[in-house]
């Protein structure tokens, strides 16, 4: 029990507010929930006064945290995931099966470390948890999620924030670099000038993210020549490295995919206002293990490159200015 104010804030109160407080409203939040809006209202405003602190703001029928709040949803998480933990060692104690997690997620997820992130942060809640990941492009994972074959989906592009049935959360923001091949015109100097004509390599399953880089590229001042299309990323390193084109990575993504010694310079490019997003997508009424996995979900330290831009090694990644969504 949690008594900041004297009285007992127990554990389906603390799942109360957390629903609240990832929902944004008391409607979105009620329906996750099962119960009616009016006395969810009620309920939040009692919980408020047993904790003698105000957890919400209201701002017409949004909701936001207050720093109190803030601090009281950062220990609530910790307590709702002790509960998990303890539930899962008495269920393993007494031989039932243990809990299952279905992830679907894009590459990207997994070479960010997103994925590793999620799963090690529900592993350490379930002790024994069995877990299978399934790779693939946006809309198909949607799908899959939708018909109750996936728990959970790190997609690049989400439902829409107003679906009835699915949770979207923004987890991650990267800006891109460039792999460009050793002995390359642009690779000391990657700017537009020396990247006009020159040969690329994309993602074949995102059309509009494609169009959005030739949009970004044209207001930049240069024209990508786009020869070579592959949906896995590291099939693309590897023909950057091979000297058939430029491709991009997310920053994070780096480090899992191009060795030390390949072939290559990576390279930031701040003038290019471009991220890859990627979102955690659930149902409204995810099972048990998913709040543990996206709790995991924080976001990761930006990786240590060195500030150079010889053939075989990369560049520090900037922060870019604006933040069109991939569509793979």
């Amino acid at each position: 029990m949690i008594r900041p104010g004297g009285s007992d804030v127990d554990l389906r109160d603390l799942r109360y507010l957390l629903a609240v407080a990832e929902e944004g409203t008391l409607a979105r939040a009620a329906v996750r929930l099962r119960v009616s809006a009016s006395p969810l209202s009620r309920q939040i405003r009692l919980i408020e006064a047993r904790l003698g602190l105000p957890v919400f703001a209201r701002q017409g029928r949004r909701l936001t945290l207050t720093e109190a709040g803030a601090r009281l949803l950062d220990r609530a998480r910790e307590v709702l995931a002790a509960a998990d933990q303890l539930a899962e060692h008495v269920r393993t104690e007494l031989g039932e099966p243990p809990t299952r997690l279905a992830v679907g997620c894009v590459d990207a997820a997994v070479h960010t470390g997103l994925l590793a992130t999620g799963l090690r942060a529900a592993e350490h809640t379930y002790p024994g948890l069995r877990t299978t990941v399934t790779l693939g492009h946006s809309p198909e994972l949607i799908d899959r999620l939708r018909a109750g074959e996936l728990d959970v989906a790190l997609v690049h592009t989400p439902p829409p924030a107003a679906d009835p049935n699915l949770v979207r959360t923004l987890v991650l923001q990267d800006p891109v670099a460039l792999v460009i091949p050793a002995g390359h015109p642009a690779a000391h100097a990657p700017r537009p000038a020396a990247l006009d004509g020159q040969a690329w390599i994309t993602d074949q399953r995102a059309p509009a993210g494609i169009e959005r880089f030739r949009a970004a590229a044209r207001d930049a001042g240069f024209t990508p020549d786009i020869r070579y299309q592959a949906a896995d990323l590291a099939v693309r390193v590897n023909l950057a490295a091979a000297g058939l084109g430029i491709a991009m990575l997310p920053a994070r993504a780096v480090p899992a995919l191009v060795p030390p010694a390949l072939p290559v310079t990576v390279a930031p490019v701040p003038w290019l206002p471009l991220r890859i997003q990627v979102y955690t997508v659930t149902t409204r009424r995810p099972p048990r293990v998913v709040p543990a996995f996206t709790a995991g979900l924080t976001a990761l330290p930006s990786p240590a490159l060195p500030k150079t831009s010889r053939p075989g090694t990369t560049q520090a990644p900037s922060d870019l200015t604006r933040t069109p969504d991939d569509d793979g």
